[in-house]
């Protein structure tokens, strides 16, 4: 056997020692790189935390805040407001401010005890009054969920009672003021509750009543004039009505097993009918195809009957309020109908039409003595209309709405915040004074940047229409529109030269659109590679290259000229949330929701290090400061500035409560812009020790 596997080997080596044949042997495929083959830098996690805190000058505080709700006083001397930033006393004839309750928490409902002497107010947590429009439809509980009773006469707290794990959405006493009750919302919660107001007042915040037969958000709920009787009003398709004294549930008013119904508000009629019937206003939406469509009847409570069903809203009403002497009906449409209407409640025909909220109608109530109507809406304005007329009498638009984006001008003294009602208003930095509003006639302005002169004002807006207007700042005017997108506009970028806006579409749209502001206003490309929503975009230093990253962690790296992506990067496992250019390489740094900023070659679209800030998103990136540092702004708004020679965080800023809106880099300082979620703006001055 060896002898056989030695000859072997011999043959093997002589045939290796022959002269090679004419014809050259095929070639063997190399094996081609792969994106497996790639391991990334490890990222650099800080061996320290920021050792060192920043300095913070603060600013006056901008705006009053959002209106959730507006009651009249009895004697018809005060008008109540309750909103984000707490409870405010106006004079009913000049809507002046006399009183000022501040509150930790949003105040939702509020009402006047019969005797003027008490008023009561709802809470919840403030992070629902940024949810706008679709607020009352949040699953989500809330914390600070609340029922104060005030001393109307001094502003002082009397009594807090902790109500279940949902926020009130409404309060009423009862006509002769012995009873007070509130209505909860969703988190299993959907309750009626009562107390006893003298044993409150003694110090008993026991309950006297509590009713959970709705399976959906009590939304409205009305005393009888007689006190006998409650009327509430939930998300469950129906209107139920309450035997007080028996303290149980007396008839189901309406129900719709077919329908999708939501009773948003309720009423009672202060007088009898001649047959002693009751009427009862019920105003909301029915979702049954999906799109809310206005829902607003009149009923009979002693027979239960559908007197009339009123029809003029071009939406879903959120408000309804029978005059003092029972004659007119009062009801306010929601976004885009904003109009509120009157209705003679005894033949059910449309009187008249009140047009000047620029977002839906939250809140409508009449003088005592009926001649006068107060409204309030999303828009935070407060209008007193003359009835007789439907002249527009007075405003108050102190208030503001929630705040989406904000922009600082380029020399820092003007800030522009954008909110719900499509308003834009300009503050002046130092004073906190109003100096402006523009309209954009949307829902919603989603975000916010100046030209680089200052001399013009580029809003990206939500439905109806999701364009790009362009404001001109001296005069007010509008001066251009820039229409293409399918959905609101998420983020915007302005090229340094000034001549190129680069926006990007929410989901939906997804697409990235440059635009030729200095030119032709057109779309010089529109870039539809995006799976998801284009969720943050930054031009280089020298306007070469556009940086776009979206929802689902690509970024794509864009070359302005041609409109042609030069690299598509699966930068992150989750969304892209913060995009900047590195100001000495020209590299590109991606930070996104899983805290990690990552520095990319912009030639190649090479991963080339990382850095592990902490397990937070990331919502803003820049460099600051003759040593470059990069500061990294998280969501739960800390702030943390790294020093690029040592790769460790050397200063932080913590502690902010409220919501970090964005960071303005001055030549020397840094602005943080604090939004907390009611509209309601502070300014921070951080300065680097």
């Amino acid at each position: 056997m060896k002898k056989i596997i030695l000859l072997l080997i011999l043959v093997a080596l002589l045939s290796a020692c022959q002269p090679a044949p004419d014809t050259p042997p095929i070639p063997t495929a190399l094996p081609q790189p792969t994106a497996s083959t790639f391991i990334p830098p490890s990222p650099i996690v800080p061996s320290i935390f920021p050792p060192e805190s920043a300095e913070i000058r603060i600013s006056p505080e901008i705006g009053k805040g959002t209106i959730s709700q507006i009651a009249w006083s009895p004697d018809g001397r005060l008008i109540a407001v309750g909103g984000s930033a707490g409870i405010r006393f106006y004079t009913a004839d000049t809507v002046e401010e006399i009183r000022y309750m501040p509150s930790e928490f949003l105040i939702t409902s509020i009402a006047f005890s019969p005797d003027e002497k008490l008023l009561a107010s709802g809470s919840a947590d403030k992070t629902f009054s940024s949810r706008a429009h679709w607020r009352r439809f949040s699953p989500w509980g809330s914390e600070n969920n609340f029922i104060q009773l005030w001393d109307v006469k001094t502003g002082d707290l009397i009594t807090t009672i902790k109500v279940g794990p949902s926020y009130v959405a409404t309060v009423t006493f009862s006509p002769d003021g012995t009873l007070f009750a509130s209505g909860s919302m969703y988190s299993d919660d959907n309750a009626i509750r009562i107390w006893k107001l003298a044993s409150v007042m003694d110090g008993d915040l026991t309950l006297w009543q509590i009713h959970k037969e709705h399976t959906r958000g009590v939304f409205g709920i009305a005393f009888s004039p007689d006190g006998k009787t409650l009327l509430s009003g939930a998300g469950d398709n129906s209107a139920r009505l309450w035997d007080v004294s028996a303290g149980q549930m007396e008839s189901i008013l309406m129900y719709r097993a077919e329908a999708k119904v939501k009773i948003f508000a309720v009423d009672y009629r202060p007088i009898a009918e001649d047959d002693g019937g009751q009427l009862v206003a019920l105003a909301g939406a029915d979702f049954f195809h999906n799109t809310p469509t206005a829902l607003l009847e009149l009923w009979d409570t002693s027979s239960g009957e559908l007197v009339f069903e009123l029809d003029g809203h071009d939406s879903s009403l959120d408000s309804v309020a029978f005059s003092p002497d029972g004659a007119i009906l009062a009801s306010g449409g929601n976004y885009p109908d904003n109009r509120i209407h009157l209705w003679d409640v005894q033949n059910g025909q449309h009187l008249r039409a009140l047009e000047g909220h620029y977002s839906g109608v939250r809140s409508l109530t009449f003088s005592p003595d009926g001649r006068t109507l107060a409204s309030s809406g999303w828009d935070a304005i407060l209008h007193l209309w003359d009835l007789e007329t439907g002249d527009l009498i007075i405003s108050n638009d102190e208030h503001t709405s929630v705040v989406h984006s904000a922009a600082f001008s380029p020399d820092g003294r003007i800030l522009a915040t954008g909110g719900d009602a499509g308003l834009i208003r300009l503050w002046d930095v130092t004073s906190g004074e109003k100096k402006g509003v523009l309209n954009t006639q949307s829902s919603r302005v989603t975000t916010l940047s100046y030209s680089s002169d200052g001399s013009k004002l580029i809003a990206g807006t939500d439905e109806p229409d999701f364009n790009i207007q362009i404001w001109d700042v001296n005069s007010g005017e509008r001066i251009r529109t820039l229409d293409g997108h399918q959905n609101f506009v998420q983020g915007m970028t302005i090229s340094p030269d000034g001549r190129y806006l680069a926006s990007g579409g929410a989901l939906g749209d997804n697409s990235v659109r440059i635009w030729d502001i200095g030119g032709s206003g057109e779309a010089l490309y529109v870039i539809e590679e995006h799976t998801r929503s284009v969720k943050s975009l930054v031009f280089s230093k020298d306007g070469q290259i556009l940086a776009t990253g979206d929802g689902k962690g690509a970024l794509r790296l864009i070359d302005v000229a041609t409109g042609e992506i030069r690299h598509t990067i699966e930068g992150h496992d989750c969304a892209i949330t913060a995009l900047t250019f590195e100001p000495e390489t020209g590299d590109v740094l991606s930070g996104g929701c899983d805290g990690v900023v990552r520095f990319w070659d912009v030639e190649g679209g090479i991963l080339l290090s990382q850095l592990a800030g902490k397990n937070e998103v990331v919502t803003q990136l820049g460099f600051h400061g003759e040593n470059n540092e990069l500061i990294m702004n998280f969501k739960d708004s800390t702030i943390w500035f790294w020093d690029m020679a040592l790769l460790e965080p050397v200063v932080k800023v913590e502690g902010v409560e409220d919501n970090i809106q964005m960071l303005n880099f001055g030549d020397e300082q840094i602005i943080a812009v604090l939004n907390d979620n009611g509209g309601v703006l502070r300014l921070w001055e951080i300065i680097r020790k």
